[in-house]
């Protein structure tokens, strides 16, 4: 907060009184200003360091969606494998395959940096684009995270009935139920290569900076 102090010595007449009133005026303004350029400061400060902090975690968060985007072939393949000896077995057909791995490689999406610029109030100083283009890229970030979610039950499924066992021992009933949990982790793992390739290419957009 900013004091008007009266002055020093007695003001004698009109010309002394608007003197002192242009000193006041130029002070407040001097004052005023230095506030607003160190606010000026502080906002370009906070801005560039929530940028940073930004691109850093998407990239690292990149880097892990690269990964698991690579996997995710190898995988469709194990499950169709799987799927297939399931319907042999459930039909009483001998099968070739006799060795299939139960699991899916998932990202841990991180967004504490978003979230600290929400916070802070760093991303009203940033341009709107700029700020869209995150947004959009941790929204799809989030909705592939609940994908991640939903597959991981069908899979502690499967690994409870087939893998905690010799598999040529199923029953029927296992065999009838293992085959939709199958299909249902293959869904997923084909919406997570879907939105997982978006969300790289949203990634790359937020990079881009300004």
């Amino acid at each position: 907060m900013h004091e008007v102090h009266p002055a020093d010595h007695p003001i004698h007449g009109v010309r002394d009184f608007l003197l002192h009133l242009f000193t006041i005026t130029v002070g407040l303004l001097i004052a005023l200003g230095l506030e607003n350029i160190a606010e000026y400061v502080h906002h370009r400060h906070l801005v560039h360091e929530a940028r940073e902090n930004l691109h850093h975690e998407i990239e690292d968060n990149r880097k892990d969606l690269k990964d698991v985007l690579e996997a995710i072939p190898k995988e469709q393949a194990r499950y169709k494998d799987l799927l297939t000896y399931l319907q042999a077995r459930a039909e009483g057909r001998p099968s070739e395959i006799h060795k299939v791995m139960i699991g899916v490689e998932m990202i841990t999406p991180q967004d504490a940096s978003w979230q600290t610029a929400n916070a802070t109030g760093a991303l009203s100083f940033m341009p709107y684009s700029e700020v869209q283009r995150y947004a959009t890229a941790y929204q799809l970030q989030k909705k592939l995270d609940a994908l991640q979610e939903a597959a991981i039950q069908p899979v502690i499924l499967l690994i409870a009935t087939v893998g905690g066992g010799d598999p040529e021992k199923l029953s029927k009933e296992d065999l009838a139920g293992a085959i939709p949990q199958v299909r249902q982790v293959a869904a997923h793992l084909e919406s997570v290569r879907e939105i997982g390739a978006d969300l790289d290419k949203r990634y790359a957009d937020a990079l881009k900076g300004e």
